[in-house]
């Protein structure tokens, strides 16, 4: 398969320099475009992390296509909350860490060049 050259609309370089001048504002600057968290992890959460640390699959890399519980728990949402039963249509998921990263990969690992049409729906983003 391997990667297609594009050009991709997400070039973080061009939104630097209004970053920089952001952060010279008394107030400082509200930097969403990464979505690192910031606050403290509630102690909730680390209990929950620390109790499934011994889960089968605690470790090592992920599928690549997810579990069979995160895929099912996917297509369940998008039946119940969106009517729509992917299952029925051929339609599969992919699961990742980043969307925007995956969206933007997702043309050149297709190869598509000048004058392919891509539809999106809103829900992917």
């Amino acid at each position: 398969m391997g990667f297609h050259a594009y050009s991709s609309p997400y070039d973080w370089s061009r939104i630097a320099p209004y970053k920089t001048k952001a952060a010279q504002v008394p107030s400082g600057i509200v930097d969403l475009s990464v979505g690192s968290p910031v606050d403290p992890v509630p102690q909730s959460v680390r209990e929950a992390l620390a109790a499934a640390s011994d889960a089968k699959n605690a470790r090592g890399y992920p599928v690549t296509a997810g579990s069979g519980d995160l895929r099912d728990a996917i297509f369940e949402w998008f039946r119940a909350v969106r009517g729509v039963d992917l299952q029925s249509i051929n339609a599969d998921v992919v699961p990742t860490v980043g969307s925007k990263e995956a969206v933007a990969l997702m043309a050149s690992l297709l190869h598509l060049g000048e004058g392919d049409v891509v539809v999106q729906p809103k829900v992917s983003y």
